[in-house]
């Protein structure tokens, strides 16, 4: 059984209690934007890019091996989307200029799945953020970088579902939405955004 961090106990038992519903309604901010929110599912199974340009910023960013024949070798991978995801976080930018780049886990030896943000300054790509996180949603925001929704898991793999919103030329930590799929009581809201951002960084989950 995986141990639960000491600052999770509290939001379990509200989340537990008989006289009380699983998820409990808290106040987060931006309620509308979460309406139109996107839900991602990367199963890395497509046989090949949907846009032969993502291709072309793979070998841009020589991450990849163009020779590789073998479809197995995650160590030395293949340009293929057996392992990689390109998807553009910005609204009317061509995807050359400003793309997500989701990593497969196990790729370069790496246990962990990452979401690469890139974008393109004075003709070259700049890595702009680095998360070792799921990518499972994007929502549209008024400054027309969308907002990601980010699943981390610590190190007792609780899933921590994270809102990061666009501010000064890069992805910032907004709070936290959910522990374990569930969502957190309002009054604990603002602790929890703190441990949580403290957990984040203690373990370079997001650079």
């Amino acid at each position: 059984m995986n141990k639960i961090l000491p600052f999770f106990f509290v939001l379990l038992i509200f989340s537990s209690c008989k006289n009380e519903p699983k998820d409990i309604p808290v106040e987060i901010v931006d309620n509308q934007e979460i309406k139109e929110e996107k839900n991602i599912e990367i199963l890395f199974d497509e046989v090949k890019f949907s846009d032969p340009k993502m291709l072309d910023l793979l070998y841009e960013l020589k991450i990849c091996d163009p020779n590789q024949k073998d479809l197995n070798n995650a160590v030395q991978p293949a340009c293929n989307p057996k392992y990689f995801h390109v998807l553009p976080f910005i609204e009317n930018e061509k995807i050359e200029n400003a793309f997500i780049l989701v990593i497969r886990s196990g790729v370069h030896d790496w246990p962990l799945r990452r979401a690469l943000v890139y974008q393109r300054e004075q003709g070259k790509l700049v890595l702009v953020n680095t998360f070792v996180a799921h990518l499972i949603g994007m929502r549209k925001s008024p400054s027309g970088h969308d907002d990601l929704v980010l699943q981390f898991f610590d190190e007792y793999e609780n899933r921590l579902q994270c809102l990061y919103k666009w501010k000064e030329n890069r992805y910032q930590y907004v709070c936290v939405e959910k522990i374990e799929g569930s969502n957190i009581k309002k009054e604990l809201q603002d602790s929890m955004n703190v441990e949580i951002a403290k957990v984040i960084r203690d373990n370079k989950m997001a650079l």
